[in-house]
């Protein structure tokens, strides 16, 4: 009779060994998720939205790039420059082809949401004056192109940040 006593207490006491088994790993678990909680990336963390863009120095392959930005009253030469060239302007300006003939620097074109227009001239006018490539970047302030914009960070304009 007593064998029988054995055998009932060693069926019980697997199953509450497993339980404890059981919660040990729950709680190693619970442990190394809390200790990669800060390491975990929230959305908009790694990059700021287009912080300071345009008067940030911007380098092509380690170089220093030419910088001109369409908008949709027309182009910008250099990074935050206050000069504007209007759209009409844009095919006969001086100062812009003497920018573009002087350049040994990539060229760089920045492509406001509402620049295509200037855009195109400019891709016209540096085709004129022999530019072999122009290295576009095109800004989305609604975030339309970017397939998931919380995991880059970008919050589109209008929007509360």
């Amino acid at each position: 009779m007593s064998d029988e006593d054995d055998d009932d207490d060693g069926l019980t006491a697997l199953p509450a060994t497993m339980s404890d088994i059981l919660f040990s790993l729950v709680a190693v678990v619970i442990v190394v998720l809390l200790s990669l909680a800060p390491a975990i990336r929230t959305p908009g963390a790694l990059a700021s939205q287009k912080s300071d863009l345009l008067t940030s120095p911007i380098l092509v392959e380690s170089e220093p790039a030419l910088v001109f930005v369409a908008e949709a009253a027309g182009l910008r030469i250099g990074q935050g420059e206050e000069r504007l060239v209007p759209l009409d302007a844009i095919l006969t300006d001086a100062d812009l082809a003497q920018a573009l003939r002087e350049s040994n620097e990539e060229v760089l074109l920045l492509v406001a949401d509402d620049g295509q227009e200037a855009a195109f001239l400019f891709n016209s006018l540096a085709g004129a004056h022999g530019i072999a490539s122009i290295r576009q970047l095109r800004l989305d302030p609604k975030c339309r192109h970017i397939a998931d914009p919380v995991r880059v960070g970008c919050t589109p304009s209008g929007a509360p940040a």
